[in-house]
């Protein structure tokens, strides 16, 4: 059985923008309080999606932009959105960026200082466009980290299939490091390294589905709740259910000020 209460971390309005409120009504419907809804590698236009949505339940939607620091208006789209409510940033490096390159420092220092987190797609990106692994691994993330002790960091997917170790790590060294459960790479990680994820804080460990989007032959993000909870249960970490599903990203939520 799930908790009464979830916060999903990781989410992407999947709706077209006229039929946003699907969205809300999905949430309610499965005892989900709040969600971070973030911008996807299709295109800008999720970030719209993602303002249209926080117009509409500002209290229960953490906006997520996804921008690219190597893009000229960067800064400028990155302040609109904040200026709407948003606080964490969506990254996607797998199209050919490392973070922590000093040329990017400034754009991270303004992200810092405009209270932003960082969650970052970490492993495989099965993209139209080419995409590499090698730029999405939390090693790249490490010095970024460090400069920025008081920025909240999400590496997704359990770090990915290839660096998972890596994120771990992390988890039990800095302390503004987080994982999360999101598909697929979680199920290949809890699967086959159960032991090592047990290593871990597991106050470190967030929630997150890929959700919230139309099912389809091929997906259905409102399974992924059920099946990630039986994947914690086999860890052994059944008892702490509902700090993964909830209380662990209460507390980050209200510490990193991700609703404003």
């Amino acid at each position: 059985m799930l908790p009464e209460k979830i916060i999903d971390m990781h989410t992407h309005p999947g709706y077209p923008v006229g039929e946003l409120g699907k969205i809300l009504d999905y949430m309610d419907e499965r005892g989900i309080e709040k969600i971070v809804s973030l911008g996807a590698s299709k295109g800008p236009e999720y970030n719209d999606r993602i303002l249209k949505l926080r117009e509409m339940a500002p209290e229960r939607i953490i906006g997520g932009p996804c921008v690219d620091p190597r893009d000229p208006g960067a800064l400028d789209e990155l302040k609109r959105c904040h200026d709407k409510g948003c606080r964490i940033l969506k990254l996607f490096p797998n199209f050919g960026f490392y973070p922590d390159e000093a040329q990017f420092v400034p754009f991270f220092e303004e992200v810092a200082r405009m209270g932003f987190g960082i969650l970052s797609h970490c492993g495989w990106l099965g993209a139209k466009r080419l995409s590499s692994v090698k730029y999405a691994r939390p090693m790249r993330f490490e010095e970024l980290f460090r400069r920025f002790p008081d920025t909240l960091f999400i590496m997704a997917h359990m770090g990915g299939i290839s660096g998972f170790i890596e994120g771990i790590m992390y988890t039990t060294r800095t302390p503004n490091v987080y994982l999360d459960t999101t598909p697929g790479h979680s199920h290949w990680v809890f699967k086959h390294a159960g032991e090592m994820v047990r290593g871990m804080p597991v106050e470190r460990l967030l929630l997150g589905t890929d959700g919230i989007s139309p099912p389809s032959k091929d997906w259905d993000a409102s399974k992924q709740y059920e099946l990630i909870a039986s994947e914690i249960d086999d860890l052994g970490w059944g008892e702490h259910l509902e700090d993964i599903y909830y209380n662990n990203a209460a507390r980050v939520i209200e510490k990193y000020k991700l609703l404003p």
